[in-house]
């Protein structure tokens, strides 16, 4: 009987937690598109909005990069900020990049 009843609640945790990471995926699916969306109508500080404060800082650093490092500093940078930085340069004007930051750098950036 004691086997029985502690099959029975392992079966009900196990159920309780698959349902629960479902809801959480549900979750995080519902953010993404709403991330994704904004993104493609091109709502950047909608997008800012959407993100965290390390991620708005991150773009932040990635602008301040592309505006004022010289080759020694990218040469520090790991493979994918370097991607980044150059691709900030090759997509963006100079006037336009220069006059950008973390928050509200619109689409371009994003």
């Amino acid at each position: 009987m004691k086997r029985i009843s502690i099959v029975v609640v392992l079966f009900f945790a196990l159920t309780l937690l698959s349902s629960a990471q479902s809801s959480e995926e549900d979750s995080v699916r519902k953010a993404y598109d709403r991330y994704k969306t904004c993104l493609l109508n091109g709502g950047g500080e909608e997008v800012a909005n959407l993100v965290d404060n390390l991620t708005i800082k991150y773009y932040g650093d990635m602008l301040d990069l592309a505006k004022n490092a010289d080759s020694v500093k990218i040469e520090t940078l790991t493979v994918s900020d370097k991607i980044m930085v150059f691709s900030l340069r090759h997509r963006i004007t100079r006037k336009d990049l220069l006059s950008f930051d973390g928050r509200s750098s619109g689409p371009e950036i994003w």
